[in-house]
């Protein structure tokens, strides 16, 4: 009997350091070129240099274990999305970061030397941020390391696994909690569909407010002085987690009735 082989955790976290490694050898030739090109568009280069050979290391050892499990299935499934499902997974994502995110990520202290940080918000952060993290990510976190995870353990072990590799890639402890929350909702998305478009329109709309937020409101060092701006805080989340459930029960109905399609006409 062939012995299959399997993603398991140390596995997922050494593809998480393998990863780090990739950042730090590339890390000298960001700062040799930081007087000879923009901010963002070292960014950019950064980002590609990084990002394209973890791609690649996680793509190889994902097509390895589907070889020695004889699956035969693409590596990266994009499919088309239903409009119903792509506004509620767009009003699930902006709803979780206003209602849960932001306001726990301002009871963390941020230093001074990070809130004086100089972030070009430009058309080349926004094509790194709006549109090349979502679907570089979304690829190596969910299409890889979580459908990896779920060879071999339960979708919830599965889900929360690829979520703390989400934020601890992220190094530092505000993102952790951004990414790890975000990423149990793009894990269950994947696990539901199997479909990275989904997990793409997340991913995107989430940083699209995060870009928006650094265009148009850098003087704020707190999130929830946004709010307090134009609102009260309390109103804000409450309306902002409504939205959430709202969206979510609206996909989770949406996927029972695909399965149980007799209990729509009932």
């Amino acid at each position: 009997m062939r012995r299959y082989s399997y993603l398991s955790i140390l596995h997922a976290f050494g593809l998480l350091a393998l990863f780090i490694v990739i950042c730090i050898l590339f890390s000298p030739i960001v700062w040799l070129l930081k007087d000879q090109i923009s901010g963002e568009k070292l960014q950019v280069l950064y980002y590609v240099l990084t990002g394209a050979p973890a791609v690649v290391l996680f793509a190889r050892t994902k097509k390895n274990i589907y070889k020695t499990r004889e699956i035969s299935q693409k590596l990266f499934s994009f499919k088309p999305v239903g409009v119903k499902i792509f506004f509620c997974t767009i009003i699930s994502g902006v709803g979780i970061l206003f209602g849960l995110v932001f306001p726990i990520t301002d009871l963390i202290p941020i230093p001074d030397f990070m809130n004086n940080l100089d972030i070009d918000a430009g058309w080349l952060s926004f094509l790194l941020m709006v549109v090349i993290a979502p679907v570089v990510e979304e690829i190596l976190y969910r299409s890889v390391v979580l459908d990896c995870l779920l060879f071999h353990y339960s979708p919830v072990v599965s889900i929360i696994i690829s979520s703390v590799i989400f934020g601890l890639a992220h190094l530092n402890p505000w993102q952790f909690i951004a990414a790890f929350i975000l990423g149990l909702l793009s894990g269950y998305l994947y696990y539901k569909y199997k479909n990275l478009t989904i997990n793409v329109v997340l991913h995107a709309s989430v940083n699209l407010v995060g870009y928006l937020i650094m265009l148009f409101f850098s003087e704020y060092s707190r999130y929830t002085d946004i709010y307090e701006h134009y609102s009260t805080t309390s109103i804000v989340i409450l309306i902002s987690l409504l939205l959430f459930f709202a969206g979510i029960f609206t996909i989770i109905k949406d996927d029972n009735e695909a399965k149980n399609p007799q209990s729509a006409v009932n």
